[in-house]
């Protein structure tokens, strides 16, 4: 009888760490899938700032503008 228990807790034991495994994979693949989500959405935010940036205004001082007390130029670029 104890051996017929040991092989039912050896048979339990394997069905336990099989299932482990199997959610461990499971929570691997949804961190993966997440993570890389979470990258791609960081780098669109960045290329959102760096078109924000690059679409403003550059000011362009001439040598003789502060001379004359008139403002310098505004250059958008397209």
């Amino acid at each position: 009888m104890l051996k017929n228990l040991s092989m039912v807790g050896k048979g339990f034991l394997a069905l336990h760490t099989e299932q482990r495994s199997e959610n461990m994979l499971k929570f691997l693949i949804i961190h993966s899938v997440a993570l890389a989500s979470s990258n791609a959405a960081a780098a669109a935010a960045e290329a959102r700032a760096f078109l924000s940036i690059a679409s403003f205004p550059s000011l362009e001082s001439l040598p003789d503008t502060a001379s004359r007390g008139t403002l310098p130029s505004v250059h958008f670029f397209s």
